[in-house]
């Protein structure tokens, strides 16, 4: 009976550290995603965008669910640099993560407004709302 209980007992203890070793495995590195989006923010008030953009793509490549805010910020770095293909693929991911389409009315997208990729998101705007 005793061995029994012994054994049980060093089973679940064994289990117990098999998990805790895997966790750092599946866990995802959301302190470097929270990093990245911090050097963004900065780079952003130093009107640095272009390196801003880089901390943004950087930190989305680190975890599997990116902030929709931390999208819409990075849609508009895209947008001030001129990167239209990068702002409709930001502006889309935003909208899909439940950010309102109304943000894209914002003064930075002036001239992303007159792209065809603004053009396509504005038409798929509602599905990806939808969607979301």
């Amino acid at each position: 009976m005793y061995n029994q209980t012994m054994m049980k007992t060093l089973n679940m203890l064994g289990l117990l550290m098999l998990a805790l070793n895997l966790t750092p495995v599946i866990a995802q590195d959301y302190i470097a995603y929270y990093n990245y989006c911090n050097e963004a923010d900065k780079q952003i008030y130093f009107n640095n965008d272009s390196l801003a953009l880089e901390s943004f793509k950087t930190a989305f490549t680190l975890v599997d669910y990116v902030h929709a805010f931390e999208y819409e910020k990075a849609s508009k770095c895209a947008a001030r640099l001129k990167d239209y293909e990068t702002a409709y693929l930001f502006a889309k991911e935003a909208i899909l993560h439940g950010t309102p389409v109304k943000y894209l009315k914002a003064p930075v997208f002036k001239e992303f407004q007159k792209t065809a990729q603004y053009q396509l998101l504005a038409d798929s705007s509602a599905l990806f709302y939808a969607q979301h």
